[in-house]
């Protein structure tokens, strides 16, 4: 509970930062990853992320960065789910077209492209679509402030 408690007070301190929570949270780090727990090998990984204190407290330095990489890790789980479901394909090249067919349903949602749009599009070959990588960047371009 310690640690998932530590983990919403980074994400708070995401929402809004300021030096009085970045304190906090120093102050935390050190009572939450400098406990023993008198479990081996807990104590040493416990050991390993105090030690990496400065690298995994970046955020409050930089709120922007992300405090996970879930975002990578989903992606691929995606893939993994797809396979036990389906089992296999029925050839290389099916593979490669579920391969290609995924990264780009995946990319789309990460960056809130509609797919279906876009798909119905490639489907019908319509001669004015916009490529993935165009519309990526334009809602890029209309998220900046």
């Amino acid at each position: 509970d310690r640690y998932w408690a530590f983990y919403h007070k980074l994400l708070e301190y995401k929402k809004m930062s300021s030096n009085a929570l970045a304190h906090k949270i120093k102050i935390d780090f050190d009572t939450v990853f400098n406990t023993k727990i008198n479990y081996f090998q807990l104590d040493r990984l416990i050991d390993k992320t105090y030690n990496n204190k400065t690298k995994l407290l970046t955020v409050l330095l930089k709120p922007e960065i992300p405090l996970h990489n879930n975002h990578s890790e989903l992606g691929a789980r995606k893939k993994a789910r797809k396979r036990d479901i389906s089992y296999h394909t029925m050839s290389d090249k099916g593979t490669a077209c579920l391969d290609a067919f995924m990264t780009i349903v995946q990319t789309a949602i990460q960056h809130n492209v509609d797919i279906y749009q876009y798909i119905k599009q490639m489907v019908n070959n319509d001669q004015n679509r916009i490529t993935l990588a165009q519309l990526i960047h334009q809602k890029n371009n209309a998220m900046v402030f």
